[in-house]
């Protein structure tokens, strides 16, 4: 089995009834600190020169952006949430993957699940799968940050 192959199958089989209780609150206070962290850059000016963007594209209303009391599409809500989850680089950081994962997932779980009315439990399994397979693909294509060995 090749390393795609096996991250597909550990990916579908990720269920949030399996998680531990400590990976569930993983998951919570992840997507408590996006939306801290969105809330904080809403009306910083990068922020707000791509809200002014996702207004002017009029696209339709199904997903809601954090701080905002309007709806867009749920790709401009991603591009937006990104957005404001970013501009401060006070989100969180996955060591193995050198990277910020929250902001990475979160906007795109926060867009569908609008989208769709998705359950919290059902955010909470997506953040965590996303954080995964970030971090797992870090793993594996990135060199280790000084001092975490290989």
């Amino acid at each position: 089995m090749g390393i795609t192959e096996a991250l597909a199958t550990y990916v579908s089989n990720l269920r949030y009834e399996n998680f531990p209780e400590r990976v569930v609150d993983f998951g919570k206070k992840g997507i408590c600190d996006f939306v801290g962290v969105v809330i904080a850059g809403r009306d910083l000016e990068g922020p707000q020169m791509v809200k002014d963007y996702v207004v002017e594209q009029a696209a339709g209303p199904v997903s809601s952006v954090p701080g905002y009391g309007f709806k867009t599409s749920a790709s401009l809500s991603a591009l937006l949430c990104g957005t404001q989850g970013h501009v401060l680089d006070y989100d969180d950081v996955a060591p193995v993957m050198r990277g910020h994962a929250g902001v990475v997932v979160m906007p795109v779980i926060w867009a569908l699940a609008d989208k769709y009315d998705i359950s919290g439990k059902k955010a909470i399994e997506a953040f965590v799968t996303g954080y995964e397979v970030g971090s797992y693909i870090g793993k594996y294509t990135m060199a280790a940050p000084p001092g975490h060995g290989s």
